[in-house]
């Protein structure tokens, strides 16, 4: 995580991430919300393996990440890619859940963002360093949501 915050603060390596990791949009560099909301990207696979796990899914999924080739940044983005069609920024995100007259997985998926907006609170952060904080879900909230 630290060669892609480091590579976010110029734009030449924000280029290079978003070839690397198939964003969706090309990323803004050191930008926020951008940069939070890519690095919390970054994180959520893991979040999500963890949050459904089985016994030995951990162990597996670190063998998928450990088994792929080139430097740290490269192997993560090689488990990464798989798993999503493209990384979003954050304007993507809010635009596509702002729709209020959504349905489907588009419309459970705004329910979700909702009930823990507002209800549970359970944002995926960080403890160490300022990879992604808490201020990031408040703001998504607010920019999403509205005011509450």
């Amino acid at each position: 995580m630290a060669d892609a915050m480091k590579m976010l603060e110029t734009r030449e390596g924000a280029a290079t991430l978003s070839e690397l990791f198939n964003t969706c949009e090309p990323l803004k560099g050191p930008v926020e919300p951008d940069r939070s909301y890519f690095l919390t990207s970054l994180s959520s696979p893991f979040a999500d393996v963890v949050q459904t796990a089985d016994p030995g899914d951990l162990v597996a999924e670190c063998e998928r990440l450990e088994n792929n080739t080139g430097s740290d940044l490269e192997k993560l983005a090689k488990y990464i890619k798989p798993l999503q069609y493209c990384i979003w920024t954050y304007d993507l995100f809010k635009e596509y859940y702002s729709e209020t007259h959504a349905i489907g997985v588009r419309m459970r998926t705004r329910q979700w963002l909702y009930q823990t907006c507002t209800e549970f609170g359970w944002y995926q952060t960080q403890a160490f360093g300022d990879t992604f904080k808490v201020d990031l879900f408040y703001q998504l909230c607010s920019d999403v949501l509205g005011e509450q």
